[in-house]
């Protein structure tokens, strides 16, 4: 038990080369803080390019076959094939995530993060859609009703659809915060140390 609760502070640990190994101090906290504000307001006040577009679109790539994927997996059951899409959106990006860290590839590890944050985003949209918001995309226009329709009946929230949405919206300004502050710090690395000391890291 001792073992595993040592692994579990080693990999948070920001004085080891755990997921957040980076010595973050005052500023680090700061910078991070200030990303994520930024990505929140981004998120809420739906300031968007065409690229950020394109990018907010990328979990509906994992959504939608992960319907398919549990579909198979669990024998058509409804449940778990309508649970399978937003199941899949979290769990691709974080596997990935634990994999290159395992694997020590810092940098990927952090643009997974990065995707994850993505996906807390699309999944807080889609948690309020039918009922905060007048006009919903819908890749199957034919029939109406997003996931979380029945989710919320699942699950018993209905009628906390603000609340959902805004906890995966503050989730996701959080992992983009400390996913952006990781990948800088990973990059401003990689180019700084010398070139026979990267396969040591």
């Amino acid at each position: 038990m001792r073992n595993y609760l040592n692994k579990i502070i080693y990999f948070f640990d920001p004085h080891a080369k755990g997921a957040l190994f980076t010595r973050f101090g005052i500023s680090g906290v700061l910078v991070i803080a200030i990303i994520a504000l930024a990505v929140y307001c981004s998120i809420v006040f739906k300031i968007q390019t065409f690229a950020g577009w394109l990018f907010a679109n990328i979990p509906l790539f994992i959504h939608e076959p992960g319907h398919k994927i549990f579909n198979i997996l669990f024998g058509g059951n409804m449940f778990m094939t309508v649970i399978g899409g937003t199941a899949m959106e979290i769990i691709v990006p974080l596997w990935c995530f634990l994999y290159f860290q395992r694997k020590g590839w810092v940098i990927q590890s952090d643009i997974c993060l990065l995707l994850l944050a993505l996906s807390f985003k699309s999944i807080g949209h889609y948690t309020g859609a039918q009922v905060l918001d007048d006009e919903i995309t819908l890749i199957n226009a034919a029939e109406p009703i997003t996931d979380w329709d029945y989710m919320h009946k699942w699950f018993h929230t209905v009628g906390k659809e603000y609340y959902m949405r805004y906890g995966f919206y503050i989730l996701s300004s959080f992992t983009a915060g400390v996913g952006f502050w990781l990948l800088g710090a990973h990059i401003y690395k990689f180019f700084k140390e010398p070139i026979n000391m990267r396969d040591e890291s």
